[in-house]
């Protein structure tokens, strides 16, 4: 008898593109059927969000430190992470103190859409993410697969090093 793995790559990209909004299936077949991880992968892990959600127990540097550690242990997810959504909170601190998430943002090197929102009052100083994490984001800005850039209630942002390659920025500040 064959299995599913006997099937033509075509056919199991076809299968995920018709999972891919089912994520529970999607990390059952990666884990059940070794051709697939890549594939499940590239659905699973193409858009990456950094942000507490209401009435979880789960803080934001426990989010960064679960993906580090996921990202330590098997590098290729680096590689399907396409868009990053990050907010920033006033109660939060981990984007500025934890090394992790500079490491993070140094892996993902197709990035080709960044969200960064601050949630706070009045906006948020970039300057207040500290040089790394201006030096590490920055870095980003250069990259050549970045195209969407969204930036809200943040000020001071280096907007000339983002100009040359987007083909789309948009920065709201109240």
């Amino acid at each position: 008898m064959l299995g599913l793995s006997t099937l033509p790559c075509e056919l199991r990209a076809m299968i995920c593109e018709n999972l891919r909004g089912d994520r529970r299936t999607l990390k059952a077949l990666s884990l059940a059927c070794r051709p697939f991880v890549g594939l499940c992968q590239a659905h699973l892990f193409r858009a990456v969000s950094f942000h507490a959600f209401p009435h979880s127990d789960k803080t934001l540097n426990a989010i960064c430190n679960g993906f580090y550690n996921l990202l330590s242990t098997s590098r290729d997810i680096a590689r399907h992470v396409r868009h990053v959504y990050i907010k920033l909170h006033p109660k939060d601190t981990w984007y500025t103190e934890d090394r992790k998430f500079l490491d993070i943002l140094r892996w993902l090197s197709r990035l080709s859409k960044l969200e960064v929102d601050a949630d706070f009052d009045q906006p948020f100083n970039w300057e207040l993410l500290g040089e790394e994490m201006g030096e590490a984001f920055e870095d980003i800005f250069k990259r050549p697969a970045l195209r969407s850039v969204k930036i809200n209630g943040i000020y001071n942002l280096p907007a000339m090093s983002l100009v040359p390659i987007l083909r789309s920025l948009l920065v709201m500040v109240p």
